[in-house]
């Protein structure tokens, strides 16, 4: 797969052209801003209207409506036990049972957006952020070097609007 905000492409190494993949095809969106294959083969397409996943040429879509943090979804990552987090514009959506939430401390510039999620070996995520920094999230160690204390997101327990798509277990 190939895309960018605009549109997806599928692309088949015996095939003369690539093929589109877009709203028609089931997608939450037109184009995606991150993908990720997980562990289980699942493909996610994280965009502006949401985040869909590709399994056996299928696609679901999930948006704000399912309780996510907002529908435009920046980035997508799994963690190490196979929980997927998404990104969005001032916030991130861990797909876990319940379904958490968690806010953006950035009193300054709210549109930051995780354009990158990583884990750091030690049960916290770090966030690259455009429109610039990094700042670290849930469970950092007092070892990890941490970003200023205006930078660091705090832990938002929103309730969810809706049942969200499950997290698989590991293989």
């Amino acid at each position: 797969f190939v895309g960018d905000v605009l549109r997806i492409y599928a692309i088949f190494p015996d095939r003369d052209r690539a093929m589109e993949i877009n709203i028609r095809s089931g997608l939450a969106g037109n184009g995606c801003t991150d993908m990720l294959s997980d562990r289980s083969g699942t493909i996610w397409f994280s965009g502006m209207r949401g985040v869909s996943k590709l399994l056996d040429w299928r696609f679901a879509g999930y948006d704000r409506r399912y309780g996510l943090y907002d529908d435009e979804v920046s980035a997508v990552h799994e963690r190490p036990d196979g929980t997927i987090v998404l990104g969005h514009a001032g916030g991130l959506t861990v797909l876990d049972e319940p379904l958490r939430l968690i806010d953006f401390d950035a009193p300054d510039d709210y549109s930051a957006r995780a354009s990158d999620i990583v884990d750091d070996g030690r049960g916290g995520l770090w966030l690259a952020l455009r429109p610039g920094g990094g700042s670290a999230a849930e469970g950092a160690s007092s070892s990890t070097a941490k970003p200023p204390a205006d930078a660091r997101p705090s832990v938002s327990t929103r309730p969810a609007a809706a049942t969200p798509p499950a997290r698989r277990a590991p293989d």
